[in-house]
């Protein structure tokens, strides 16, 4: 029996494989044992981030996590990529310090040299879509001018089959800033994020408006919404538009 089995699609606030993942990426960032998943379908974002100052009974500190993160991406960029620490600062956009080209192996790098998760590089738009209609439109052509011989279900169902390697072979090409990550700041933020526990541990916790933010990022970033869609009273799943 499937985990999901059982759940009814119209109730708004089931718990779905989506919302599942989520709650599971909270539970790795912040250290902390939810317990039952169901039992926190329609909990609003500012309940959950009491439950997990509570949970993780961080100690408090007046450091602000983010910075030191910032410290260390800005010593990483200096002892891997001879980046001089001075020209780095939180606004200074990673564009200028990451190059298209050798996006992907700087961030494999940096990611690996920290030893923490990074958010994942992205597929540029234009790509993904090329990946989703290149071969249904290939099989088409292929049907009508060079006579191949597979129905019109076959087709399409034998397209949906081709995506996913297509998809595979372009990862290479998936190096667009992560939604929201313009700057060294921004990026700071969105390590916290998906690494709260490793950080408050070494660096000591902070206040739980801290946490709060930190969470609205990740659930903004899992979910694939605006930060702005996130607000404290936000219930999730519903509000989310996720299941």
């Amino acid at each position: 029996m499937s985990l999901f089995d059982g759940i009814k699609p119209d109730d708004p606030n089931a718990v779905g494989e989506d919302t599942w993942d989520l709650f599971e990426s909270v539970e790795r960032s912040f250290g902390v044992d939810l317990g039952d998943f169901y039992s926190l379908a329609g909990i609003r974002v500012s309940e959950l981030a009491e439950r997990i100052c509570k949970l993780a009974d961080y100690s408090p500190n007046e450091k602000c996590l983010s910075a030191a993160i910032f410290y260390k991406l800005r010593k990483t960029l200096a002892d891997l990529f001879d980046i001089p620490s001075k020209s780095v600062r939180p606004t200074t956009p990673l564009r200028q310090l990451l190059p298209w080209r050798s996006r992907e192996k700087t961030w494999r790098a940096m990611q690996k040299h920290l030893e923490i998760e990074f958010p994942g590089l992205a597929f540029p738009r234009g790509i993904l879509l090329l990946c989703l209609i290149a071969p249904v439109t290939l099989l088409v052509c292929a049907k009508e001018f060079l006579g191949l011989k597979l129905g019109w279900t076959g087709l399409i169902a034998f397209s949906f089959l081709l995506v996913l390697p297509a998809i595979f072979a372009c990862r290479p090409l998936a190096r667009s800033l992560p939604f929201g990550c313009e700057t060294v700041g921004d990026l700071a933020k969105a390590i916290l994020a998906r690494n709260y526990a490793v950080f408050a541990t070494h660096h000591g916790g902070s206040a739980g408006d801290d946490v709060l933010s930190s969470l609205r990022l990740l659930i903004a970033s899992e979910a694939g919404v605006q930060l702005s869609d996130v607000l404290p009273d936000t219930r999730i799943p519903s509000d989310l538009n996720i299941y």
